[in-house]
């Protein structure tokens, strides 16, 4: 488990975004912009002071419908607010102001 410090914080959700978009669930801890991504028992769960990762792990493999609930919902997500065709925009834009 990663501490809580400003290194952790700083680290790249890319992952959480790679997964979201292959329909797979989520487990880690709501860090930084990770923690601006992702929903506990919503679109991930999370690890951390009241589940550890044997724990989220355990639930995921016994559990298929909360499995796939929480992928389905992060992939929604994902498609939503970080395909190409929604940050392609944002970029030109930001690329050509003034």
């Amino acid at each position: 488990m990663l501490p809580n410090e400003p290194f952790s914080r700083g680290k790249s959700p890319i992952k959480v975004l790679q997964y979201f978009s292959c329909g797979v669930a989520v487990i880690g801890q709501p860090y930084g912009a990770t923690g601006e991504l992702t929903l506990d028992e919503i679109n991930s769960l999370f690890i951390g002071l009241n589940r550890n990762w044997e724990d989220a792990l355990s639930l995921l493999i016994e559990n298929e419908p909360i499995r796939r609930e929480l992928a389905e919902t992060g992939t929604k997500q994902f498609k939503h607010h970080h395909t190409t065709r929604q940050l392609f925009p944002r970029l030109i834009d930001l690329l050509t102001e003034e």
